[in-house]
């Protein structure tokens, strides 16, 4: 809530901002904030990173650092893709606004030189869009010699290719995970929306796999369209590819997206619900109870699916983490940093 505080007459002329003034009611700021650049860096130096640091002694480190906190940071907003269960586009626009890749890495730089921090989660839904942008920000970390891992939280698979995966390894990528979302390549194409080919899903992984690169997928399960037999698609992907996480997430239909409006059209939900109250309903991606019934499956069926992809989570792990390697066309420093860049 915003009171009478000095900086409030600041903060109400914020663009696009949200908050409660003094009297609780919500006020709205007009307009947008398109340029990513503008926004300052984030109030690092406020933050007591030691009242947040675990455990991680078991987190997979392949540098060896020793580490404390792993630390959220975002290049990018915005989603230009039409997925049909996703609501991202909702919060932050189909435009996709960047931070230069200098003013991006001004902000690793400060954490790990500043504040001892060397693993980062690149938390972008979309970091994998412009393969230009983000060989521009390994090129950068590269050149500062900033000695840091990071792991990817999310991309667009058709972006992957030799060169990015070269750039990103040498940057210090150590995870990463891949949205394939189905097994299908019926679902992923004409019901996602997501027109990933089979071909292209198995010459990524095999890419990555050329180095020390923790390998992590995420799919969902429950469509509308969803069978026993497209399921068993899902599950022969995931067997076939080996990755390390098999993050297997129920389908939740969120408001303003495709399958939501299908969903209500159809009479799909398990439970009945006030379509203005179902903010209210608590779930979670990966809850066991389905939200909704396919056309053609049993809810029975749907809980033993569950089941199942819960137990191949982690039947892999560890799989693709092999020797590590300095990506073809560079060169190692003696300092043990990977020193040309990709061009």
């Amino acid at each position: 809530m915003l009171s009478t505080h000095p900086e409030a007459e600041q903060i109400a002329t914020i663009e696009g901002f949200a908050y409660r003034d003094a009297t609780g009611v919500i006020v709205k700021n007009q307009g947008k904030l398109l340029d990513f650049d503008r926004l300052p860096m984030p109030a690092w130096d406020m933050i007591d990173f030691k009242e947040y640091e675990v455990d991680l002694s078991n987190f997979y480190n392949p540098k060896g650092h020793n580490l404390t906190n792993i630390v959220s940071i975002f290049s990018e907003r915005g989603c230009p893709f039409k997925c049909n269960f996703c609501d991202l586009y909702l919060m932050q626009g189909r435009k996709v606004r960047r931070r230069r890749s200098e003013v991006f890495v001004n902000h690793l730089e400060y954490l790990t030189k500043e504040k001892g921090l060397q693993y980062f989660s690149f938390m972008d839904d979309n970091f994998l869009v412009d393969n230009r942008h983000v060989i521009s920000i390994c090129n950068e970390i590269v050149r500062r010699r900033l000695d840091l891992q990071f792991q990817i939280a999310g991309g667009y698979v058709n972006a992957y290719n030799d060169v990015l995966i070269d750039a990103l390894v040498s940057a210090g990528m150590v995870s990463t995970i891949l949205n394939i979302e189905h097994g299908s390549q019926y679902i992923r194409r004409d019901v996602i929306g997501k027109p990933i080919e089979k071909e292209k899903i198995f010459e990524i992984v095999e890419s990555i796999r050329r180095y020390k690169v923790n390998l992590g997928t995420n799919w969902i399960m429950g469509f509308p369209e969803d069978t026993n037999e497209t399921l068993q698609e899902t599950l022969d992907l995931i067997n076939n590819i080996k990755p390390d996480r098999a993050n297997i997430g129920t389908l939740i239909p969120y408001p303003g997206t495709p399958v939501y409006d299908q969903c209500v059209r159809d009479d799909l939900f398990v439970e009945k619900f006030n379509p203005t109250n179902y903010w209210r309903t608590p779930f979670r991606p990966h809850q066991d109870k389905p939200v909704i019934k396919p056309y053609t499956m049993s809810l029975e069926d749907l809980v033993r699916w569950r089941e199942t992809f819960h137990d191949i989570r982690y039947k892999y792990f560890g799989h693709t983490c092999k020797d590590f390697k300095v990506p073809l066309g560079y060169v190692r420093c003696p300092d043990g940093f990977v020193w040309r860049q990709v061009t």
